[in-house]
């Protein structure tokens, strides 16, 4: 048995090899490639540094923004200027933890550039295959452990998405290890690991809030795993740990707006824009810049504080409240986004940012032809694209299978699926069901998937077995 358990860590060990191999690949290709999302984190940083706060200039962002545009790839903060005369607002239209994250590594390197975080976060993408390992192990055996850690090293999704000097790699991290101390407070009932919990929910919704009620969620939704008494434990004290560690933020918006701002004054941007999935006739589109085109459309003149997303807010419960089954097609249409996220794997034959062709609605845009023509006339990318589509759904259909192996483990199911049950919902009717945000959940997708392959390989193993001996 001990020989056995030192063939696990050895090849486990392998498996984080080629989980770090993967990730520096597709670091090394796509370093300078973004997403022109948050980055504005970097300047917060920056200024953070220099000891002027959680704040961002106008002038500086408009810089980025330029730089941004014109060279069609990520911009480092060290070309940034820092204008002495910048006129600065508190940042409120997100939550700084990346910002107070990446101050802290360049204040070690005194060098503003990206690929320190990118270089951190393909670190722990590639740790996660360690964590998921012990998740598994405990719930499912060794097997479906080993299994799944090699399929999560694989996972050129997350890969990618790691990749990137965003929050949106972190919810993932976040989700493994709030589920790893429930198991682990399940076996041994200390305090610490409740702690642990709240502390990493707590720190995670400074990085990307769409955690915040995560522990909750899964410790309700997995009560017969937890038991009630536990369960209820886990939601006082991870709570009470995540208040604390938000206190200083709330304080601080009250001392700024003189108003009780939870997290970050964007939400009512993320609900005007998720009601924007489908067609509709009363302006709701999922674009900042149409966003901000209503409000003055409007004729609201707002400064930079949570008024803009107020208005937006507004209107949106306004048709909601009037139109209750336009709410619910929203619904229906962001379901399927959420379950089944179409994000990049590094690996296209191009930089799939900045090449019209790349995008099917960018090319449509300007032949106005329609999908069967464009995989006529781009075979290759459009196979691609389809299978990388097709790979998340297939994933799904093992996921399922593995679950019906393991019905009657069914507690240990529900602590499994409610975290990307959680993520759905969010973002099926709260915000749009970006890939970014949804993808999150999808490694209870390979956990499971593991369970229905490991069934596969043993089935496989008893035919040859059979199959050796009616020949002999």
């Amino acid at each position: 048995m001990k020989n056995i358990h030192m063939t696990y860590k050895i090849k486990l060990i392998i498996i984080f090899i080629l989980a770090l191999i993967i990730r520096t690949g597709i670091l090394i290709r796509h370093h300078h490639t973004c997403y022109v999302s948050g980055l504005t984190q970097g300047l917060l940083a920056r200024n953070i540094i220099k000891g002027k706060g959680l704040v961002v200039g106008e002038k500086e962002s408009t810089m980025w923004g330029k730089l941004q545009e014109e060279k069609k790839q990520l911009i480092d903060i060290s070309e940034i200027t820092d204008f002495q005369d910048d006129i600065y607002h508190p940042q409120i239209f997100d939550m700084p933890g990346h910002g107070i994250l990446l101050a802290g590594i360049w204040g070690l390197t005194n060098n503003y550039r990206y690929i320190y975080v990118q270089i951190l976060q393909i670190l722990i993408d590639s740790l996660m295959v360690f964590l998921l390992f012990f998740v598994v192990k405990d719930l499912f055996g060794e097997k479906s452990a080993l299994i799944t850690a090699f399929l999560y090293s694989m996972y050129f999704p997350q890969a990618f998405l790691s990749v990137h000097p965003l929050r949106d790699c972190w919810p993932m991290f976040i989700g493994i290890a709030v589920i790893y101390f429930i198991i682990q407070y399940t076996k041994y009932s200390r305090l610490v690991n409740l702690l642990l919990i709240g502390l990493i929910v707590g720190i995670g919704t400074y990085l990307r809030p769409n955690v915040v009620y995560l522990a909750v969620f899964s410790s309700i939704f997995a009560i017969f795993y937890l038991g009630k008494k536990r369960a209820m434990r886990l939601v006082l004290i991870s709570s009470i740990v995540v208040i604390f560690l938000l206190l200083p933020w709330w304080v601080r918006n009250y001392r700024i707006y003189h108003r009780f701002i939870p997290l970050s004054a964007n939400f009512g941007v993320a609900f005007w824009g998720g009601l924007g999935i489908v067609s509709n006739p009363y302006g709701f589109e999922y674009s900042d810049e149409a966003a901000d085109r209503y409000v003055r459309e409007m004729g609201y003149t707002y400064g930079y504080g949570p008024e803009f997303s107020n208005v937006l807010l507004e209107r949106a419960l306004e048709v909601i409240k009037t139109h209750p089954v336009f709410y619910l097609e929203t619904i229906v249409h962001r379901i399927p986004k959420a379950l089944f996220p179409n994000i990049p794997w590094g690996i296209e034959p191009k930089d799939f940012d900045f090449v019209p062709n790349w995008s099917f609605h960018s090319w449509q845009e300007v032949t106005g032809g329609g999908l069967i023509n464009y995989a006529k006339n781009y075979p290759f990318i459009f196979g691609y694209k389809l299978m990388r589509k097709g790979m998340i759904i297939v994933l799904f259909i093992l996921a399922l299978s593995g679950f019906w192996l393991r019905r009657k483990e069914w507690a240990k199911g529900l602590l499994l699926i409610s975290v990307p049950l959680y993520f759905i919902l969010i973002h099926s009717t709260l915000s749009y069901p970006n890939s970014r945000y949804t993808l999150a959940g999808t490694w209870v997708y390979i956990v499971f998937a593991a369970v229905g392959i490991e069934y596969l390989l043993e089935r496989g193993k008893h035919f040859g077995q059979r199959f050796k001996n009616y020949c002999l």
